[in-house]
């Protein structure tokens, strides 16, 4: 109905604009809804970012979920308090667990034990299954891998296996709310992921591992390598940090930003206010769900690419599995509308541990000239931004790399894995070998 239809531009440009006001001081061409762009002699429509989060975790079913897959060689966990004990057991899970909220079943499965470029297993935690994977030799030097929003452990597909015939003992989670992990409907946080990435890395992996990160997933990194965190476990977890395009919070609420006056501080923090009220509504769901389908999702993908042949079959499907779980689309909301977190910029400021940061010039989402990116920049090369000594007498300059991906998007790890890969890998020969 015309009714319906003004309500999604309506709430489609509002959503835009709160995504995109982040970045506003530095790119206020991304506040149209829509534009447009040629690739490869076809044209891509290009779609406010929100939506890829929407469409990714919008609910739904999926006729193609096959429940006779399972996952080998998993653990069974006991927890007591917020500390699981491990112990493990070879056998097979079914491939559908129920929902910790309404005893339907979700999809916290893995397809097989190979897939995703390693092999797949489950753990426990908090009383919720994670599905993970790991590959490389038992005795080599530790590194996991943490998706961004939206995605999952899926998209390292090329990364997991490149990194493990290097000779690194590899390892990939599915972060609690996404992927195949469960999806409880409860308040998410960054700090919340980082206990969930501690408690892996204690617990799991048993040793001090290096953490790469996209996105999110380079937030909840710096959350882990914080010494207070740190101090609270057995062993050092971090012995060094990558960043692949950092992101400014779990979402795009602002809390403080001192490159944004103080009159448009009060307007954005309106702004963001009501689309907290939108997506509490009856119509935000009907709304995500009419973007869930497979070519939706894939020219929300093709948005944060480079290379749009790399947004395969696989990628989309993974996707849109996660996309049906049950609590998805509750866990989406909770994502969206909760704190965004510490700015990375004030993380950054008490990591001990070497960091490597990698950023895509092409980057829709965070970009380069943005004030992380800009932070990142200057604390590699130094100046105003790598002159401050933080509170553990360490200047955070000292121990940190930045380095530009010409042309690169919002995921170079997946968009270019070969490039990526190279570069990684011979940062952890420095660091670690």
């Amino acid at each position: 109905s015309k009714r319906r239809g003004m309500l999604v531009v309506v709430l489609s440009s509002l959503f835009a604009a709160a995504l995109a006001a982040p970045n506003a001081n530095d790119a206020p061409s991304r506040l149209p809804l829509l534009r447009k762009r040629h690739v490869a002699g076809s044209m891509v429509t290009r779609v406010p970012r929100i939506f890829l989060s929407a469409a990714a975790l919008g609910g739904g079913e999926d006729p193609r979920r096959n429940p006779s897959h399972g996952i080998h060689g998993s653990h069974d966990i006991s927890t007591a308090g917020s500390r699981a004990h491990v112990s493990h057991v070879s056998r097979r899970v079914p491939g559908y667990v129920a929902s910790s909220q309404s005893g339907e079943m979700s999809s916290a499965r893995v397809d097989g034990e190979k897939e995703g470029g390693g092999d797949a297993h489950e753990w426990v935690w908090r009383g919720n299954k994670i599905a993970w994977k790991e590959a490389g030799p038992k005795d080599g030097p530790c590194v996991v891998l943490i998706h961004g929003f939206g995605v999952s452990s899926s998209q390292y597909r090329d990364n997991l296996p490149a990194l493990a015939a290097k000779g690194y003992r590899t390892f990939a989670l599915d972060l609690l709310g996404l992927g195949s992990s469960e999806k409880p409907v409860i308040d998410y946080s960054i700090e919340m992921w980082a206990d969930q990435v501690s408690d892996f890395v204690q617990e799991v992996v048993g040793r001090p591992s290096v953490l790469v990160g996209n996105s999110i997933g380079s937030l909840i990194g710096l959350a882990v390598a914080q010494p207070s965190r740190i101090e609270k476990y057995a062993f050092p977890l971090v012995n060094g940090l990558v960043l692949i395009n950092c992101a400014i919070g779990m979402n795009s609420k602002i809390k403080e930003d001192p490159s944004i006056p103080p009159w448009q501080f009060f307007i954005l923090s309106s702004l963001f206010g009501l689309v907290d009220f939108v997506l509490n509504s009856p119509v935000a769901k009907p709304l995500f769900n009419s973007l869930r389908g497979q070519e939706n999702i894939r020219n929300l993908l093709t948005n944060l690419y480079a290379n749009p042949a790399r947004v395969d079959d696989y990628l989309v499907r993974e996707v849109v599995t996660a996309a049906n779980d049950v609590g998805a689309f509750e866990v989406f909301v909770k994502i969206l509308t909760g704190d965004p977190g510490t700015r990375p910029e004030v993380l950054m400021e008490d990591v001990m541990v070497p960091t490597y940061v990698l950023w895509g010039d092409n980057d829709p989402v965070t970009p380069i000239n943005g004030p992380v990116g800009k932070y990142f920049k200057g604390l590699s090369e130094g100046g105003d931004l790598g002159s401050s000594v933080n509170s553990n007498g360490r200047n955070p300059q000292s121990t940190t790399t930045f380095e530009t991906l010409p042309g690169a998007g919002h995921c170079p790890h997946d968009d270019d894995p070969a490039v990526i890969n190279g570069k990684i890998a011979a940062w952890l020969d420095t660091l670690l070998r």
